[in-house]
């Protein structure tokens, strides 16, 4: 049994597109995973930072006030991104189910009622998709009037269509593919 796994990556930090100035930098990034009774887990990550980005603050014998900004970041985001935040659902039998909002793939707009679509099911729910994206909304993007989209499941993006990780292909109208990408982009 394999006890633990590194896995290195490089990625690009930019600033928010509503902020007043522009900030681009490529990191680099280790997590190492380890084997737990509860399955994988991140037992370390590592961030570097390239040297002439690094800010030495006031008494530092070593530059690493950015790195520990860094960390801090991405373990705020992993913690974000993998939350046991849920969705509650009121299926048409008048059930109400919560699913976890990280294994929900996408929502569609049905008449009147939803389609909740996880990998492994598909769920007729009564709620609206504008109570869904009040539920989603710093998680999910509407890329269409009736599609709510979690990013973590898209694989490609083209003018005019977003592939999902089953294979599914929704729609991005002319008008707001390139606002749609951005938004894609920067979740």
């Amino acid at each position: 049994m394999e006890k633990s796994r590194d896995i290195r990556g490089k990625y690009l930090v930019t600033t928010d597109p509503e902020e007043k100035f522009f900030l681009s930098a490529q990191q680099r990034c280790t997590f190492v995973w380890e084997n737990t009774g509860n399955g994988l887990q991140i037992s370390h990550i590592h961030i570097s930072n390239p040297i002439g980005e690094l800010k030495i603050a006031e008494d530092e014998a070593f530059p690493d006030t950015m790195g520990k900004m860094a960390s801090h970041y991405m373990k705020e985001e992993i913690l974000r991104l993998t939350s046991d935040r849920k969705l509650s659902v009121c299926d048409v039998n008048g059930s109400l189910m919560f699913l976890q909002l990280s294994d929900v793939m996408f929502i569609s707009a049905l008449g009147k009622e939803t389609v909740v679509r996880t990998l492994t099911d598909c769920i007729f729910a009564k709620n609206s998709i504008k109570e869904l994206a009040q539920q989603t909304q710093d998680c999910f993007v509407m890329t269409h009037r009736s599609y709510l989209v979690n990013p973590q499941y898209i694989t490609a993006i083209r003018r005019y269509a977003i592939t999902m990780q089953d294979g599914t292909e929704l729609p991005v109208p002319r008008k707001k593919y390139d606002e749609i990408r951005r938004q894609i982009l920067s979740v």
